[in-house]
């Protein structure tokens, strides 16, 4: 059987409790949002403070209140003047007041670099874009 971790990074609407903080969730009006990389789709979770379960086979685990938020299929889309959303998956949509959270966490100045800045303003433009 393989291990846990492998199990969980398996797929992205299985969030990996290696990468999800275990007890730290946010709330619906201040939602907690977390960028993963470890596949070539990167994905946006959020954590509004509604903990569930995932179950694989017979076995039950926590998913630490983490849930898949959206995923960037095809990154380039999401760039320029002419971006097009196409490809790319959102998977909720929260009430108005986290919504507007989310968007105000993404548009805010990233301090670890040029990178983690630019996904951020992809998927803040995939979620304005869906939820408009």
């Amino acid at each position: 059987m393989p291990a846990l971790d492998a199990i969980f990074n398996m797929s992205p609407n299985t969030p990996a409790q290696t990468l999800m903080p275990s007890g730290a969730t946010g709330t619906v009006d201040a939602p907690l949002l977390l960028v993963a990389t470890y596949t070539t789709e990167p994905t946006l979770f959020i954590s509004t403070g509604n903990v569930g379960t995932i179950t694989i086979g017979s076995e039950t685990f926590t998913d630490n209140g983490w849930t898949i938020l959206a995923q960037l299929r095809n990154f380039s889309s999401t760039i320029g003047p002419d971006a097009t959303f196409d490809g790319n998956d959102v998977y909720q949509t929260p009430a108005s007041e986290t919504q507007s959270a989310v968007l105000a966490k993404l548009a805010l100045p990233c301090s670890q670099g040029g990178s983690v800045q630019k996904l951020s303003q992809a998927f803040k433009r995939l979620l304005t874009n869906a939820w408009a």
